[in-house]
């Protein structure tokens, strides 16, 4: 081959790879910055976008802070992102543990049951609750009748947080039961070896090892928190609760005289200050991601922990939990076993 051909080669192979390079850019660029770009504008204009004589302002920040009860919507958000967050890490932590290294029954269905919430929407499952728990619910009219009291209130911070970190804790177990199954089985060896029982070097080995799939599952599950808008909407509409996104509907959507499109897409900016902050936060508790990486050389699968007598115990607690409204899984009738 010549060089005048292995150059013409050489150009070719630069001209395709810049145009698929500039292409993935463009198609970016239009699908993201697009719907971006006329909120973050409309954020520093004094009237609609769409108007021709709009101004360029910093009144409608202004106007966000002077808003009444704004510190009370950011304490509502703040705290139902956080409740959500903690549920959805604690139960997908610890159901990666359960199912990814116990023998427990039915272990591999039970955890392919447990991730159906991530393909449901939050309002079908918000309704599934509102059905069981909610004040004209199956269960809480059961509980008023027999015991005269209901231990819960889904109209309540706390309950949206529950309903919602439990519709999340999927994408936690997804992001934990990789590292819980691929832990390096001679480490926990060497616990054992040193005279450390089962559960000891479990949560010394193996719980640490998953340090990193934990912070960034928390952070998403924070960022998905700040932004739901279904079960704020559905349970915190009725008892006046707010949060920046149900701000947001009301004052852009459900407001059909006048929309308040400046304060609109003020409070639009203010969350992508936060979504962004928060993507540099994961970025840097990440760093030393490396350091739960085990390199060996002959592979091995670690050994799964023995329940004994509370392995059937184990069993029923998990599939009552995949069962039920309170938790984030489907009906009864969609966890049977074929």
């Amino acid at each position: 081959m010549s060089d005048t051909t292995m150059t013409r080669d050489r150009a070719r192979s630069f001209d395709r790879s810049n145009l698929i390079f500039w292409g993935v850019s463009l198609l970016t660029a239009v699908l993201v910055i697009g719907p971006i770009a006329p909120i973050v504008i409309q954020a520093f204009l004094d009237k609609p976008l769409y108007a021709s004589d709009a101004a360029a302002t910093l009144g409608n920040f202004t106007r966000l802070f002077q808003e009444a009860g704004m510190l009370k919507v950011v304490f509502n958000t703040l705290f139902f992102a956080v409740l959500t967050m903690v549920v959805a890490q604690v139960c997908g932590a610890v159901m990666a543990v359960i199912i990814g290294r116990t023998n427990l029954p039915g272990r591999q269905w039970i955890g392919e049951i447990f991730v159906w919430p991530l393909f449901v929407s939050n309002l079908v499952i918000a309704f599934g609750w509102f059905t069981m728990y909610g004040p004209s619910g199956f269960i809480t009219l059961a509980m008023r009748s027999w015991f005269g009291v209901v231990p819960w209130n889904l109209y309540s911070l706390t309950g949206m947080g529950i309903v919602a970190g439990l519709s999340q804790a999927p994408l936690a177990f997804l992001m934990c039961v990789g590292a819980v199954t691929k832990a390096d089985a001679q480490l926990e060896d060497a616990a054992r070896s040193a005279g450390a029982g089962p559960f000891r070097a479990l949560w010394s080995i193996t719980v640490p090892m998953m340090r990193p799939a934990i912070i960034y599952s928390a952070v998403l599950n924070f960022v998905i928190g700040i932004e739901m808008l279904a079960i704020p909407l559905l349970f915190g509409g009725p008892s006046g609760i707010q949060t920046v996104t149900t701000f947001l509907y009301d004052k852009g959507i459900n407001a059909a005289v006048r929309p308040e499109y400046g304060i609109v897409g003020a409070v639009a900016v203010m969350l992508l200050v936060v979504v962004a902050f928060l993507v540099w936060l994961q970025g840097y508790l990440l760093r030393g991601s490396g350091r739960f990486v085990t390199v060996r050389g002959k592979a091995s699968r670690p050994a799964l922990l023995n329940l004994g007598q509370w392995r059937w115990p184990a069993f029923a607690l998990v599939f009552s939990s995949c069962s039920s409204p309170l938790s984030p899984s489907l009906p009864a009738s969609s966890c049977a076993p074929g």
